[in-house]
């Protein structure tokens, strides 16, 4: 969906320019004088603020005619959980599993590999 609402593009923009990663996932910006779409972390060079646009996700980008960055590549892992998210669900796994039982064990190791 194209973000409209002017204050959350300022918000964006802004986290644009400072490349932080908390909003990874969160917003996606397509460039008009490029047709090229990044995340907020992109080391790219830094659009005007008139020259933008910010979508929810990076299909809604691709509808609208921009192609991913081959910078930041924004579409490579998308599906996929941040780091401190990913080492959460791990530690929980482990906790949870009883580790008396090797055969349990080794199955759980086997499916955090595979993800």
């Amino acid at each position: 969906m194209l973000i409209t609402e002017q204050k959350t593009i300022n918000n964006y923009y802004q986290a644009l320019l400072n490349r932080e990663s908390s909003f990874v996932g969160i917003f996606y910006v397509g460039v008009k004088t490029t047709d090229v779409f990044c995340i907020a972390t992109c080391r790219a060079r830094k659009p005007k603020l008139e020259n933008v646009e910010f979508y929810t996700t990076f299909k809604d980008a691709l509808d609208n005619g921009y192609r991913p960055c081959k910078i930041c590549k924004p579409t490579e892992n998308a599906n996929q959980a941040p780091e401190q998210v990913e080492k959460a669900i791990q530690d929980q796994i482990y906790k949870a599993a009883d580790w008396s039982d090797a055969k349990a064990r080794d199955h759980i190791d086997q499916s955090i590999r595979w993800r």
